[in-house]
This record gives C-alpha cells, structure tokens and sequence, in this order.
C-alpha cells in the first residue's frame, strides 16, 4: 500500500473522528474523500456525515446541507427525494442560489420528481436573483 493511501486513510480516521464530535469542517473532509476516491467510497456513510455536518452547522443554510440534497436526490428511495427537495427548498429560502437553481434543474429533468414547467421558471428566477448568472441565461432562454 502506498505512502499516499495511508495518509488519506489515516486522515479519514482523524475527520471521522473530529464529525462524530460535532465539528462540519471534518464532516465534509470525510464526505471529500469519499467523493474524490482518495478512500473506498461508501454511500451510506457519506450520507451519516453529511447530516451531521447539516445539523451541527451553525449556519442556517450551509454546503453541508446542499451537498447532502444532491446525495437524497439521486437516491432511489422516492423518500429520500422528497428530502431533498425539501433541504433545496429551504436553502432557496435562504437565498442560496445554488439550492435555487439545483431545484430548477430537478424539476426541468423530471426525472425522479414530476416535471414542472412553472417551478422550473420560478426557481431559475430565484437563483438568477441571488445573483447566479447561468439561472439568468436559463431564464431568459426558457420558453413556456
């Protein structure tokens, strides 16, 4: 095993360790090399240290919050979805563009919630108005 290797897992270990004693920053450490594939990816632990992070923010919208939405709404499980529609929207009330914008996107796929031309403007609206500037060209190029 390489040098490299160890020094990611032994930093899993001290990140793990800092979340479960309600510090975010490790949260999303930990949530980092799972997504980078700097450690073995699991989803399911990946989502236990996002919602630490989400609940032990201080903030009342954080990243930790948008990135464990993303997580829910990928997810099969149709609940899941449901609760990261609902993490977005709160974010969206925060005036996170991003959440605006990820929720515009959601509804505009319809994927895994239903198509919903109306929210798809509203929320590119949003995002445009908190100042992101790719909602603003989606929304002015959006056609009813």
């Amino acid at each position: 095993m390489g040098v490299r290797i160890l020094r990611y897992m032994q930093a899993f270990e001290y990140y793990a360790l800092g979340c479960e004693y309600g510090k975010s920053k490790s949260c999303i450490d930990t949530v980092y090399l799972y997504f980078r594939g700097l450690v073995k990816e699991d989803k399911k632990m990946a989502e236990k240290y996002l919602s630490k992070a989400c609940l032990n923010s201080s903030d009342i919208w954080y990243k930790e919050c948008s990135a464990l939405s993303i997580l829910y709404i990928k997810d099969d499980d149709i609940n899941k979805v449901k609760q990261g529609i609902n993490l977005l929207k709160k974010g969206c009330e925060q005036t996170d563009s991003f959440a605006c914008s990820s929720l515009a996107k959601t509804y505009k796929e319809g994927n895994r919630i239903r198509y919903d031309i109306d929210k798809v403007k509203y929320y590119f609206g949003l995002a445009c108005d908190y100042s992101q500037k790719d909602a603003c060209i989606e929304y002015k190029n959006f056609k009813y």
